[in-house]
């Protein structure tokens, strides 16, 4: 006796194979925002690692030369030669940067003086850096801002000790010293690059800074970008688009209150510098007369010492002395 076996087989209906299709983007798409988020991470700490190589030649640059470089022009070619070369007018004296290579430029006193602020890129060739490290982890420029008074300082003088404020005079020539004192006045009638928490500002919680390093961050915002490839001339990216983002509007020639953003040739003197969030994502690392003066304590590998006249070390390059 035999027996016909019925083999029915049954297959998925359209809702059961809907679920599972949902469940498989969702995984999917959880993936793909753990992965992004990692990979955003590592971009950030590639960018501070890079921020912090900068940072340790412009020391060595300002022990050799007691100032400060101008920036590098920030649309010049990787194949040029001029590409992170600082672009400097040394004749008539007091230098200038050189705006016609694209360096962004503003007047903040309107006399001519120290006062103007000058905004390119990183001059990592005179920093004697790899020039890999002229972007940031988000392959954009790295902008580098300083204002002429510092990059017209001399070496040491006699203004250079206790009781004297040599880094808030704004004339041509700026000695960077630590003159015994706070890193800062914030006051408008010698402003200084002033570095914000938060937009709208409080004079409170600034700080002046000596020279400024931003990155835009992944949305880049205002950055210089090669569109062209290693031989085309970079090109800046569009700005923010609403008044959203104030804060990296003021790390931009923009106005925060109206949202309108220039392409000319001024810059704010006032950046920002705070917690990332949706609308915040630059990075920006500045440094002050203190943070100089730690610097250079690092370099020459000697503790700080007092009176006008120190010991030998790198305080005698460029006039730094503590109280």
């Amino acid at each position: 006796m035999s027996f016909k076996q019925s083999h029915k087989q049954k297959g998925f209906t359209l809702l059961e194979m809907s679920i599972v299709l949902l469940i498989i983007s969702i995984i999917g798409v959880g993936v793909i925002t753990t992965f992004s988020n990692d990979t955003t991470v590592e971009q950030y700490k590639k960018t501070q690692a890079t921020f912090n190589r900068i940072r340790d030649s412009m020391i060595g640059f300002i022990a050799s030369n007691g100032r400060l470089p101008c920036p590098a022009g920030p649309t010049a070619a990787r194949t040029s030669s001029a590409f992170g070369k600082k672009q400097e007018i040394t004749s008539p004296s007091p230098i200038t940067c050189d705006t016609s290579t694209g360096i962004l430029s503003t007047d903040v006193s309107g006399g001519g003086g120290g006062d103007v602020l000058y905004y390119g890129a990183v001059p990592v060739r005179d920093l004697g850096l790899a020039d890999s490290d002229a972007f940031d982890g988000f392959g954009k420029r790295i902008g580098y801002v300083v204002q002429k008074a510092s990059v017209n300082s001399n070496a040491t003088n006699g203004m250079c000790r206790p009781g004297f404020k040599a880094m808030d005079i704004n004339n041509n020539v700026r000695y960077i010293c630590y003159a015994g004192q706070a890193s800062g006045s914030v006051d408008s009638a010698t402003p200084d690059i002033t570095i914000w928490p938060a937009y709208p500002h409080t004079k409170t919680s600034s700080q002046d800074a000596v020279y400024v390093l931003i990155s835009h961050g992944p949305n880049g915002y205002g950055a210089f970008y090669d569109n062209a490839g290693a031989s085309g001339a970079a090109t800046r990216n569009s700005f923010p688009p609403s008044t959203l983002y104030s804060a990296e509007m003021d790390n931009l020639d923009c106005d925060p209150a109206t949202g309108s953003c220039g392409t000319s040739t001024a810059m704010d003197i006032h950046f920002v510098s705070k917690s990332r969030n949706k609308y915040f994502d630059d990075l920006v690392m500045f440094v002050n007369r203190n943070d100089l003066l730690s610097d250079c304590n690092n370099y020459s590998q000697l503790p700080a010492q007092s009176g006008s006249t120190p010991a030998s070390s790198c305080y005698t390059l460029f006039g730094m002395v503590q109280k």
